[in-house]
């Protein structure tokens, strides 16, 4: 078979540009609560029979943040109470999970974290007036992270140069001249689609994140149908902008397996948020306390009124 050929028969297996358009416009008319998984991912295979994915990768000695809530103001001291939450106490939908399955939320600082896990004050009557105590928990990756990175957005190309940059390099792989216009058109079309699930800011119900955690979990099925020869190709998740604060740093979601055996928890720290102001995604943070040994599962903190 001549490569004009081979490069056709390439082309036919993804989305056309029409068929995109008819699929997005099918789906944002959907009431997310009123259908099955099951019922919406067959809906979205029958039209983008193949996902689309960028790559990105996380450098191994990357410290990675994720926050809790205290409970009553009193800091945790067990590291399993800062890991994941128990396959039985995920209940809803989140940006990148369906209920009862455990994914590791984490960011890209401490203080942005922190932000993510303050969001239920914005329903305070006077959120300015809260005070909130957090455990963070700091994980280094042990070796490079391959995650497939959300960049197919126009609202966040313009705000963001990095996401600009890396959206222009596959553009010109998309644009180059083994793929026709058709083809890129498409691409681009269902990329920006999923970006905008990701990245969606108006959250009424847990519902409302069913299509990304669907695109998170095609994501990790096909770690398992990879071929043995690009094993080292295997995801461990998705990087994409932070809502809560604004697109102005990022998020991670990393599957159990990833977060299980690629990170190493190195530090915890305690911190005291004010000032919170949900407008300007703005908030004032200050370090209490950081933990003087972790071992064996425990956290022994610095303070002596952590050690009472």
């Amino acid at each position: 078979m001549s490569s004009n050929n081979l490069n056709t028969e390439f082309h036919k297996r993804f989305t056309k540009v029409k068929d995109a358009l008819q699929f997005i416009e099918a789906v944002e008319k959907l009431d997310l609560s009123k259908i099955s998984d099951d019922e919406l991912g067959e809906m979205i295979d029958q039209n983008v029979p193949i996902f689309p994915y960028t790559s990105a990768t996380i450098p191994a000695g990357t410290k990675l943040f994720r926050a809790r809530l205290n409970k009553k103001n009193k800091p945790y001291l067990k590291t399993k109470d800062i890991f994941i939450p128990p396959i039985d106490k995920i209940n809803e939908y989140g940006r990148a999970n369906k209920p009862h399955e455990q994914i590791f939320y984490c960011a890209s600082n401490f203080k942005l974290a922190a932000f993510e896990v303050i969001q239920d004050f914005r329903y305070s009557l006077v959120p300015q007036k809260e005070i909130a105590f957090l455990t963070i928990g700091i994980w280094k990756t042990k070796i490079d992270l391959h995650v497939a990175s959300i960049v197919h957005s126009p609202f966040l190309r313009k705000i963001r140069e990095d996401i600009n940059e890396h959206y222009n390099e596959i553009e010109n792989i998309l644009n180059g001249e083994h793929h026709n216009r058709e083809f890129a058109t498409a691409g681009n079309l269902v990329f920006q689609f999923f970006a905008d699930q990701f990245t969606k800011h108006k959250i009424e119900s847990h519902c409302d994140y069913r299509i990304s955690a669907l695109y998170s979990r095609r994501l990790r099925h096909a770690n398992s149908v990879i071929s043995e020869h690009y094993q080292n190709e295997k995801f461990d998740g998705i990087n994409y902008p932070s809502v809560a604060m604004a697109y102005k740093g990022d998020n991670q979601a990393l599957f159990f397996e990833t977060a299980s055996e690629k990170l190493e928890l190195v530090n915890a720290i305690q911190v005291v948020c004010g000032n919170i102001d949900f407008k300007n995604a703005s908030f004032t943070v200050k370090v209490l306390d950081e933990a003087e040994r972790i071992k064996n599962g425990n956290i022994q903190w610095k303070e002596e009124i952590y050690k009472t």
